[in-house]
């Protein structure tokens, strides 16, 4: 006699092989015809076991978005910034910083070099503040979710990353968020976007013999709206609130950086730990520690950026000089100053 329950818990696989015996008949075959009239009863069996696998996942799925956007009453560590403003430095630093201090792993990411810009950890405090992204399909569940810390925990130190206004935060309303928001120097940030986005077949067709004047306008556009909108949001808010964080300051005095960014959310401050994850962090420790040439985009090849300032420097500086882009950077970098 057939357990019920035992039998529910049974994937499609298994069940069909129960029910196979009690039938006589073999209901999953022992070889798969993928091709020919045998490939319809192929199609039907990964049917079933496809959308049996999709049904868990979107259980999963929607479950840890549940997890992740609980209010606790707390406002939540968020870290906004247009992209190439060190955004994957910081991500990747405190999710190194998550697994040392919790001893989930030994804070090394491993990239995945197809993707282009996946770095996987066994465990990160880092959340997506939009639907559309939470729904990854790639995330692989955990079994023992509170086994090395507690859910009071997590909800503390998650740190939210995104671009707004750039792009969504439908998961989190802006006024509960302790917003960090990070800068760069608006003729440095353009070198590396545009260095980043001459890849993007979008921006083939508008190449001109001298410079490409879509990626510049659009650029500037974004660069515009979402200092602009910071400015305005923060402008009448509290230091406490609030903090601003120049890319140059990141990068060239990253332990001061990073020791001001967990005591502003609140996070234990480590002094060995925090150097340890700056260390394997870096450029030089992060690409020597691969082994095999780097797909993704974080690190710039400098010596591409150096010949792109060399072919349109003195235009760019002409184009961004009229554009006033400048006014808008020294406006919230001055704010966080006063």
């Amino acid at each position: 006699m057939i357990n019920i329950k035992r039998f529910l818990k049974l994937d499609i696989r298994w069940k069909l092989k129960r029910i196979s015996k009690k039938l006589g008949i073999n209901l999953y075959p022992n070889y798969f015809k993928t091709s020919g009239f045998g490939s319809f009863y192929y199609r039907i069996i990964f049917n079933l076991i496809f959308f049996e696998k999709v049904f868990k996942k979107k259980k999963y799925i929607n479950k840890n978005i549940y997890k992740i956007s609980k209010s606790q009453n707390l406002k939540v560590n968020f870290i906004f910034s247009p992209p190439s403003s060190g955004s994957n430095y910081v991500r990747n630093f405190f999710s190194s910083y998550f697994e040392l201090r919790y001893k989930i792993g030994n804070g090394i990411p491993k990239f995945d070099n197809y993707s282009t810009n996946r770095w996987m950890y066994s465990d990160t405090p880092i959340i997506r503040g939009d639907l559309f992204n939470n729904i990854v399909l790639e995330d692989i569940k955990k079994e023992e979710e509170w086994l090395f810390y507690n859910e009071e925990i997590f909800l503390k130190e998650r740190i939210g990353m995104s671009r707004y206004p750039l792009q969504n935060i439908d998961l989190f309303q802006i006024e509960n968020v302790f917003p960090l928001i990070l800068i760069r120097e608006p003729y440095d940030w353009i070198l590396s976007i545009y260095n980043n986005q001459l890849k993007n077949s979008f921006y083939k067709n508008f190449n001109t013999e001298s410079i490409n004047e879509k990626i510049i306008k659009d650029s500037i556009k974004r660069y515009k709206k979402f200092t602009d909108f910071w400015f305005s949001y923060l402008k009448n808010k509290n230091h406490s609130e609030y903090m601003v964080l120049d890319y140059k300051n990141l990068i060239n005095n990253s332990k001061k950086s990073f020791e001001n960014i967990c005591k502003f959310f609140k996070l234990p401050i480590e002094d060995e730990k925090i150097q340890r994850c700056i260390n394997i962090n870096s450029k030089e420790f992060t690409l020597k520690n691969m082994e095999h040439e780097f797909k993704g985009t974080r690190f710039s090849v400098d010596a591409n950026k150096k010949k792109i300032d060399e072919e349109i420097g003195i235009e760019l500086k002409k184009k961004l000089n009229s554009s006033g882009i400048d006014e808008y950077y020294k406006k919230i970098i001055n704010l966080y100053n006063l």
